[in-house]
């Protein structure tokens, strides 16, 4: 392979020397062969001699157009050949001489000849004419001396600085008659291997030195970052600025150059490994070497067809496009419009002979008047991609094709290939695979198009724009579910597109895949594809074009659920069961998918449902019940919570949430009943304790079966005949076997918000209480709801009475005399007594009234001269005594007779003889009967008492 060794290669950041060079030569010319000890062991050599570019300078033939050329090359001692003739005043005309030369033993050199002809071979044009390609006075030949040393391969001779290209002085008329003129030529030599080593057309010396001379020595442009192992684009972009006031610049944004050299740099594209040049070299990706341009003075259009137009645009490439540089590089122009009234981004390739692989990016009617750094960098892309060879379709016309994932197809220009909703930026590429071929009319919707997670896209038949991941099934014609569909006839995606103005002048039945990065066709003149031209096209894709894809893939990809909740009962009753009704709408321009429904009751549980795919104004409905607990309280307001999850098309969530919820509001209406109790704080025993009861309504609802219960304590008497309070009075009075009775309201309904409503009764603690005694009286209300569906707990309240003490009148009285004194025997006596013991009503043998008469006192009292009598007639005699306040329950007696039985009070005897009269007055029970009716005489007499 070449090597260019200190012969040859200028060191980086050496400034050139054109006399060194030249004095380098003549020494090597004056050198018939190195010494043994340096040269190359080869006894042969095959060198390679191609011809990239041709430049003509001065035009040899004037008055009848550009000059008619064909080389002549000669390599060590074979035959002067020749190639055909080209007319142009530039081209790549890649001609090639192979050579294959045997080296004496110890020589290591071979000479070359090069020559450069104007053909002219009419009768009146005198002959063919030497082209000047030599720097060297009076010498219009290019005479190379190659080297195979063991230090490399080198050349030197006739050499510009840039060290593979010749260019005349300009001796005319030497050698005498020759009508020859100055040209230049850019050429390589191989001896066996390219020396352009990774094929990309820039030779490894110029890459190896970073930089582009001219013929004067001085740099042309710096290529930092050229690797010799790594294929390399380079584009040199001039731009159009204004001066004035505003100082609007197209140049391009240094970020928009960044984003092109990094999707490069990413190319899925191997580089020469291993690289036989020092330094560090990546394995893969290729290199985009930005030659910052110049400004030209801002215009509203510029293009190629127009004549004048294009006069602009060559000018500028003229005057600022160094053929130095050209050979290697792509010329382009950031301009304002290309049409007066279009949004146009831009258009290749220039059509002039020769510049047929340079563009124009136009953005000036896009964002911002100079574009996004995305719309910049993809416009780049795109219309290189067109000057490297690529179209619409990759390798034909046909524009949309959803297997080709390339900047190139207008699905993907400028902004990239996407890689999912939502995600920013997508990918700036070339496509990186020939995908499988699309057959339109048998397409198979699960198989996709066979391509990694890239998203593509496609015009579903009814004309409604589709995207998918490539990796997974692809609704084709926007129907049912493609992940179950068969093949489908001919509802292919492109054709819309194709049918709306596609490139391609005829319908394909089937759409191939391409790969882009493999496929480019490089410019520089060293380069196979050099003569490759670039793919001419009319105005790229448009703004408006442009948004409107990204409008649809947006709105594909935005589904945006609402819910709407009602309920069948806004106002309700404890008990009731409420009907929810959920509606689910899609108002979102994309698919919702996923869709999911969670209904939170209002006790904070909840029931979830799946609902089907949504489209765009698609609907769903769900339906929910809810029992109101009975214990919720009046006036609540049960609010019941549906809320919608929702992914789009590719299972990302959904972008708009604020609207997934929906509420209804019941309010509930409860009766709910108020109880308190009221009861004389003191009284003395046996006298009426006043109870007052206030119940209400406070709820919006009624009340039915409503029953207010008060439990008296044992030790307090009622009856209704007693009752002196102003009612109603109870339905039921129930004597419990505790000895406490309970009595029941049955009150029924009571409406709603009713106002307070009272009973008042009275009840009589017995004549036996002590003074300090405390009497708890308690009280419930119970309830249900007007319906009768929920019974609530009940409602209590108690009130409490203390028993004061009575100074007796220490005048107790025998039972004969209260047998005879009915005027003391008061109904209010009388009812303290009947408060006490019961035992005394119906004993006139009348039925039991809850009272105490005068007859049936008197019957009690009358000639009691046998047991039980005796004992029944002293006992009421003590009770009398006790209501009449003689004595008191808490009075001391004591007798021989008392002491014996162990009594203390007057409330003690009373209790003994109570127990008594419930033996019965057999012989066993005479000494007992005996005792009893003394105590009770002693008492009844005065005897016992003890103040």
């Amino acid at each position: 392979m070449a090597h260019f060794t200190s012969h040859g290669l200028r060191r980086k950041g050496r400034k050139p020397r054109i006399a060194l060079y030249a004095a380098i030569g003549l020494l090597f010319a004056m050198l018939p062969a190195l010494s043994s000890s340096t040269a190359s062991a080869a006894t042969s050599v095959t060198l390679t001699l191609r011809i990239n570019n041709v430049l003509q300078i001065e035009n040899p033939d004037t008055a009848a157009g550009d000059g008619d050329y064909f080389p002549e090359v000669r390599i060590g001692d074979g035959p002067l050949e020749r190639r055909g003739v080209i007319e142009d005043d530039v081209f790549s005309p890649g001609w090639q001489f192979t050579q294959t030369v045997n080296l004496p033993a110890g020589q290591s050199s071979v000479p070359i000849l090069i020559r450069l002809w104007d053909e002219d071979s009419g009768p009146t044009e005198g002959g063919d004419d030497k082209m000047d390609i030599s720097p060297q006075d009076d010498d219009v030949d290019l005479d190379l001396v190659y080297y195979d040393t063991v230090e490399g391969n080198s050349w030197s001779g006739d050499l510009l600085n840039s060290l593979t290209v010749g260019q005349g002085d300009g001796d005319h008329g030497f050698p005498s008659n020759n009508d020859g003129r100055k040209a230049r030529i850019d050429f390589s030599i191989s001896n066996g291997t390219s020396v352009d080593i990774d094929g990309d057309g820039i030779p490894d010396a110029v890459e190896q030195q970073d930089a582009v001379y001219g013929p004067d020595g001085f740099k042309v442009a710096d290529l930092v970052g050229l690797d010799p192992c790594r294929k390399s684009v380079v584009v040199q972009i001039d731009y159009m600025s204004d001066s004035g006031p505003t100082g609007h610049s197209h140049e391009p944004d240094p970020n928009a150059i960044g984003e092109v050299k990094a999707a490069f740099d990413a190319a899925p594209v191997d580089a020469v490994s291993p690289c036989p040049y020092p330094g560090d070299h990546k394995a893969t990706g290729m290199d985009f070497i930005h030659v910052r341009g110049k400004a030209i003075g801002e215009q509203p259009v510029m293009n190629f067809e127009d004549e004048d137009l294009g006069d602009d645009y060559r000018s500028a490439r003229n005057a600022n496009f160094n053929f130095s540089l050209a050979i290697y590089a792509h010329y382009a122009i950031f301009a304002h419009d290309l049409r007066a009234g279009k949004d146009d981004s831009g258009q290749c390739c220039e059509p002039e002979r020769g510049h047929n692989k340079d563009f124009l990016v136009t953005l000036g009617s896009w964002t911002g008047g100079v574009g996004t750094t995305r719309e910049q960098s993809g416009s780049i892309m795109h219309e290189l991609g067109h000057a490297l060879g690529l179209d619409h379709g990759g390798s034909d016309d046909t524009n949309y094709k959803p297997n080709y994932l390339s900047v190139m197809n207008y699905s993907f220009d400028p902004d990239g290939i996407p890689t999912g909703p939502g995600s920013a930026p997508d990918r700036l590429d070339y496509s990186r695979a020939s995908l499988p071929t699309l057959k339109k009319t048998a397409l198979l919707e699960p198989n996709g198009i066979g391509d990694g997670t890239d998203m593509t896209s496609w015009t579903a038949p009814d004309r409604s724009p589709q995207f998918g991941r490539g990796n997974a099934a692809l609704n084709w014609n926007n129907n049912v579910d493609p992940t179950t569909m068969l093949p489908v006839i001919d509802p292919n995606p492109v054709d819309v597109n194709i049918n709306a103005g596609d490139d391609a002048s005829t319908q394909r039945t089937e759409l191939t895949g391409h790969d882009d990065w493999h496929s480019l066709k490089f410019r520089a003149a060293a380069a196979q594809t050099a003569n490759g031209a670039g793919v001419s096209h009319g105005p790229d894709i448009g703004f408006d074009t442009a948004q409107k894809r990204r409008t649809a893939f947006h709105d594909f990809y935005d589904p945006d659920v609402t819910v709407t909740k009602t309920v069948d009962k806004t106002d309700a009753k404890s008990g009731d069961t409420l009907g929810y009704t959920v509606q689910v709408k899609n108002v979102g321009k994309g698919t919702a998918t996923a869709v999911g429904l969670t209904d939170t009751f209002p006790d904070a549980t909840t029931a979830t449902r799946s609902l089907p795919n949504l489209g765009p104004s698609a609907t769903a409905t769900a339906s929910f019940t809810y029992l109101v607990p009975c214990a919720t309280e009046d006036g609540t307001k049960l609010t019941n919570k549906a809320t919608a999850t929702a992914t789009n098309l590719d299972g990302g969530p959904e972008a708009n949430t604020t609207n997934n919820t929906g509420t209804a509001t019941t309010t509930v209406h409860a009766p709910r009943l108020t109880l308190t109790k009221k009861a004389s704080p003191t009284v003395n025993a046996g006298e009426a304790i006043t109870s007052t009861i206030t119940y209400a309504n406070t709820g919006s609802d009624g009340a039915s079966e409503v029953t207010v219960t008060d439990t008296l304590p044992a030790g307090v008497y009622y009856s209704p005949a007693l009752d002196l309070g102003t009612g109603p009075k109870p339905n039921s009075v129930t004597l419990n076997a505790d000895g406490t009775r309970t009595l029941v309201w049955n009150v029924g309904d009571v409406p709603a918000t009713s106002g307070d409503r009272t009973i008042v009764f009275t009840a009589r603690p017995t004549l036996l209480s002590l003074p300090g005694a405390t009497h708890i009286n308690k009280v419930s209300v119970s309830y249900k709801s007007a319906g009768g569906a929920c019974t609530f707990a009940p409602v209590t309240a108690s009130a409490q009475t203390s028993i004061t003490a009575v100074t007796p009148s220490r005048l107790p009285l025998l039972s004969t005399l209260w047998g005879l004194r009915t005027d003391l025997r008061t109904a209010e006596v009388l009812a303290r007594v009947q408060a006490t013991d019961t035992r005394f009503d119906g004993a006139d043998n009348s039925a039991a009234n809850g009272t105490l008469s005068q007859q049936e006192a008197s019957a009690v009292l009358f000639l009691p001269v046998t047991q039980p009598r005796t004992v029944r007639a002293e006992l009421l005699a003590t009770m009398f005594n006790l209501a009449s306040r003689r004595i008191n329950a808490g009075t001391a007696v004591n007798t021989l007779t008392i002491r014996g039985l162990g009594l203390n009070t007057v409330g003690d005897a009373v209790r003994y003889a109570q127990a008594t009269l419930a033996q019965p007055p057999t012989l066993s029970n005479l000494i007992r009967y005996t005792n009893t009716t003394l105590v009770l005489t002693e008492i009844n007499s005065g005897v016992a008492e003890r103040y």
